[in-house]
């Protein structure tokens, strides 16, 4: 906290490197104005009490800069006192007529020997005496009494009975925006942004202010905005100023300082070009995919990505490659099989082909590339998918394959595709006492033929239905229900398929009652 004597709030607050045109009177308790300069600077309050001006710092420590004393001091005196209070540090500083005087912690003064002007601070403050191992004097207590002896007089009722002048500490951050909001970009806008980019004070700001700018999705709000503030006044401000930077190419120096910067920089490079394909993404601005075709091209694997899936979302066929290029880099994402089948690109066809694996523990990821090649099409990805078609599956997770890839084959119907499948038919309905993969693929299958509507299946289908269901194994007799279902969707009109149909019926009644018994009263066995 800083005291000067005699200045009224304005003329500290512009001394002091305050925001003057931003300034407005606030409340300590008006949290969305304490974030909406904070997305700025050090969020500063000024007030008045008796002939003394203060200016508190939220969590800085400007006032005790030299330099700052200088210029706040002129021509009448200055205080400027730091309390930490995690770690209980004390500073004091205290200058006249434009020289400081004293900075340094409390305590210390009472064992130097101090300039007459401290000395007499010293007397006025009652510590007019050096210090006996009896006097027990806490560095803050010290600090108080100086700050008395000075001549400052903090009341309660100065901060708390009504608003203070608030804004922001002007800063190279906020000069920087001001200036692209005014002048717009031109050849030392990208020399600037990166020297912002470079500063540890400055990086975590910037990206802040453009995120919650463009209040992206995926990236934590890192201040509690009020959302009217946030669309109508910070939204539009950081559209303006990125359309700007993108007039101005800034994606080349931003890639070349990628290459080159220390980790630190890098991050924050790296974090603003993501920043930078997410607002191509939402306003698909003038020459918006030719920097995201740029940018898929990145040695960052996670820019190239973003830039890649977001270019491929455009429909521009250009994403294709870059896309095709990161699969061994992320080889479980969902996300550029998706845009490579909406793409429909047919160059993308035998490197999806060559991830079809029936055994994969990524089931939805093969289940992205049957549908991704679903898209693609055409004759010959029909016959290629045929070959995968395999009657016999060894694990759940095979089967899981077949059904999905039977179900991807109906939609493609290739004119060949009924004797294949009917190749497949096992000729026998059983036996087959317990669920397994082959059981489960040849239900697929029956129920795949139903669907697929060609008359010529009726007598292979049928010829596998078993008159007398009683006594059948649990999957023979879905096996029986799904050849129903198949031959009726096929139109079959033979009577043995209602009577079949209804002893099947009262077969599950049979199934549920047994099910139900074995829950409520369960064997030995089961319990094992």
């Amino acid at each position: 906290m800083t005291f000067v004597e005699g200045l009224d709030k304005r003329e500290l607050l512009q001394r002091f490197g305050g925001e003057l045109s931003q300034a407005r009177f606030v409340s300590f308790d008006d949290q969305n104005a304490i974030e909406q300069f904070g997305l700025f600077g050090t969020v500063l309050w000024v007030g008045q009490c008796g002939e003394w001006a203060f200016v508190y710092e939220d969590y800085g420590y400007v006032g005790q800069i030299p330099e700052v004393l200088h210029t706040i001091s002129a021509g009448t005196r200055a205080v400027s006192v730091l309390n930490h209070e995690v770690n209980g540090h004390t500073w004091f500083c205290y200058a006249e007529d434009g020289t400081p005087i004293v900075s340094a912690e409390p305590g210390t003064l009472l064992y130097t020997n101090p300039s007459p002007q401290v000395q007499e601070l010293l007397r006025r403050a009652g510590f007019s005496d050096a210090p006996t191992e009896n006097d027990d004097y806490d560095s803050l207590q010290i600090m108080s009494a100086l700050a008395e002896a000075a001549g400052v007089r903090l009341t309660k009722e100065a901060i708390a009975d009504s608003p203070l002048l608030s804004t922001f500490l002007k800063n190279p951050f906020s000069d920087f925006v001001e200036d692209v909001l005014s002048l717009g970009a031109d050849e030392q806008t990208a020399n600037r942004l990166l020297d912002l980019l470079n500063s540890w004070e400055h990086r975590e700001r910037i990206l802040n202010f453009f995120n919650d700018g463009l209040q992206r999705e995926r990236f934590p709000r890192s201040h509690d905005l009020d959302q009217r503030w946030q669309k109508e006044y910070l939204g539009p401000m950081v559209v303006k100023i990125l359309t700007a930077l993108q007039s101005v190419q800034i994606t080349l120096p931003l890639l070349s300082a990628l290459e080159t910067a220390n980790e630190e920089m890098r991050f924050a490079v790296r974090e603003l070009l993501k920043i930078l394909i997410d607002f191509d993404q939402m306003y698909d601005q003038q020459g918006a995919r030719e920097r995201l075709l740029m940018l898929s091209g990145a040695s960052e694997p996670e820019l190239a990505l973003q830039a890649a899936l977001t270019l491929g979302a455009r429909g521009d066929q250009r994403a294709v490659e870059p896309l095709l290029s990161l699969i061994p880099v992320y080889p479980n994402e969902r996300k550029i099989i998706q845009v490579l089948g909406r793409l429909q690109e047919s160059s993308a066809k035998e490197p999806l082909l060559r991830l079809l694996n029936p055994q994969s523990k990524e089931i939805d990821y093969q289940r992205d590339l049957l549908k991704a090649l679903e898209h693609i099409g055409g004759g010959a990805i029909a016959d290629r998918l045929l070959l995968f078609l395999d009657p016999e599956p060894t694990s759940s997770r095979a089967g899981n394959f077949q059904g999905d890839l039977l179900k991807t084959l109906l939609r493609l119907h290739p004119p060949h595709l009924l004797d294949a499948l009917l190749a497949l038919l096992h000729p026998y309905p059983g036996p087959y006492p317990d669920f397994t993969p082959k059981s489960g693929f040849q239900m697929s299958l029956i129920a795949t033929l139903g669907h697929l509507g060609n008359r010529q299946a009726i007598d292979p289908l049928a010829q596998l239905l078993v008159l007398d269901v009683q006594g059948l194994s649990l999957p023979e007799h879905y096996l029986q229900v799904r050849l129903v279902e198949a031959l009726k969707q096929l139109g079959d009109t033979r009577s043995e398929l209602e009577e079949i149909a209804a002893a099947l019926q009262r077969e599950d009644s049979k199934f549920m009652r047994r099910s139900f018994s074995t829950l409520v009263h369960p064997s030995p066995e089961n319990l094992l």
